[in-house]
C-alpha cells in the first residue's frame, strides 16, 4: 500500500513505469498584458524571472520526490510570433532547462501550436522535443535541426498523432503510427 506520507514514490512503481512530471509557463498571459499595457515590458520581464524561478524550484521538487523525467509544457506558446518567442519565451525556457539539466533526468520541451518557432525552439537544450500533430514529423525534424550535426546529435522528438485519429477503426490507427515511426 502506498504510503501518502512518502515524498517519494515506491521502488516498485519506480521499475514499472516512468515517472514525469510536467511545468509550464505563462507567457502568452504576459504578452498579452504588455500589448494592453497593463504591464510595460520591464514589469514582464520582471514577472517572467518570477515565474522562471518558481517553475525551477517546483520541477527540482518533482525530481526530489522521484520523477525521471521532467517536461515544460508550452501550451500557448504558438500564439506568439517568432519575435515575441524570442523576447518572451526562448531565455525563460532556456534559463529552466539550463536549470534543471544538472539533475541527470530528460528534459522535455513542448511548444503547442509552434511550427512557426521550431527553428529556434531546436536551439533550446531540451533532450526531447515533444510535437503536435499540425506537421509532418520529418518536416518538424528538420526545421528543429535534428540529426544536421550528425550521429552525435542525441535528441529526440515524440508525440505527433493526431488525438482525432483515436476515434478512427483500429486498422487506420496502426497505418498512422506507423507513419511517425
Amino acid at each position: 500500500m502506498r504510503n501518502w506520507n512518502s515524498p517519494r514514490p515506491s521502488a516498485p512503481l519506480r521499475e514499472r513505469a516512468a515517472i514525469r512530471a510536467y511545468g509550464g509557463l505563462v507567457k502568452a498571459t504576459v504578452k498579452e498584458w504588455v500589448r494592453s499595457a497593463t504591464l510595460s515590458r520591464e514589469q514582464a520581464h520582471l514577472l517572467l524571472d518570477k515565474i522562471t524561478e518558481t517553475v525551477i524550484a517546483y520541477l527540482r521538487g518533482q525530481v526530489a520526490a522521484g520523477a525521471q523525467a521532467l517536461q515544460l509544457f508550452d501550451s500557448w506558446v504558438g500564439v506568439l510570433g517568432v519575435e515575441d518567442f524570442g523576447t518572451y519565451a526562448a531565455p525563460y525556457v532556456r534559463r529552466i532547462l539550463t536549470a534543471l539539466r544538472p539533475l541527470g533526468v530528460p528534459l522535455i520541451y513542448f511548444a503547442n501550436g509552434g511550427t512557426a518557432l521550431l527553428e529556434q525552439v531546436g536551439k533550446l537544450p531540451a533532450d526531447v522535443f515533444a510535437l503536435d500533430w499540425r506537421l509532418p514529423i520529418g518536416v518538424a525534424r528538420a526545421r528543429l535541426g535534428i540529426g544536421a550535426s550528425g550521429p552525435a546529435d542525441r535528441r529526440a522528438v515524440q508525440g505527433n498523432l493526431d488525438p482525432m485519429v483515436l476515434f478512427a477503426e483500429v486498422p487506420e490507427i496502426e497505418r498512422r503510427v506507423r507513419g511517425i515511426l
